[in-house]
């Protein structure tokens, strides 16, 4: 059974050993070398700065998928919203990190969360595309 948490700063040794193992078995901007210490760093900012979220999939206390969203404003009205994500990676519980995520923006009272697309694969698309609306270069899911 999959697991969806918050990860907390032990979490970031692991986030980061799945992280680039995923970025290579996916060929994730494969021009661009994965650097331990600085994932490791970026990671331990999401997770203590306020306004950014690191949700964690877990299945037999392995980490399995994570993502991580920020919380930002609109420039035309302040009064909207959202969550968008820095990262996404999921082998398994895609779905339900999603799912975690737009209950907590409900939470929170954001209009809506909006994700994007770096792996150039198919798959990525038609699956975000099935949960969100395609607009400019990103998917927006309305919460």
């Amino acid at each position: 059974m999959i697991k969806i948490r918050l990860a907390a700063p032990p979490d970031i040794k692991n986030l980061v050993e799945f992280g680039i193992k995923e970025k290579q078995e996916k060929e994730i901007l494969p021009e661009i070398p994965a650097n331990k210490e600085e994932i490791s760093y970026w990671f331990a900012e999401c997770i203590i700065s306020s306004g950014n979220y690191v949700f964690l999939a877990e299945e037999n206390g392995e980490i399995c998928g994570f993502l991580v969203l920020s919380e930002m404003q609109c420039p035309w009205n302040s009064n909207y919203r959202y969550l968008t994500d820095l990262m996404f990676l999921a082998r398994k519980g895609g779905v339900k990190l999603i799912r975690t995520a737009k209950k907590f923006a409900e939470r929170k009272n954001l209009n809506s969360i909006v994700l994007s697309v770096s792996t150039k694969k198919d798959r990525s698309d038609k699956f975000l595309n099935h949960i969100g609306q395609y607009i400019g270069g990103a998917y927006e899911i309305k919460v």
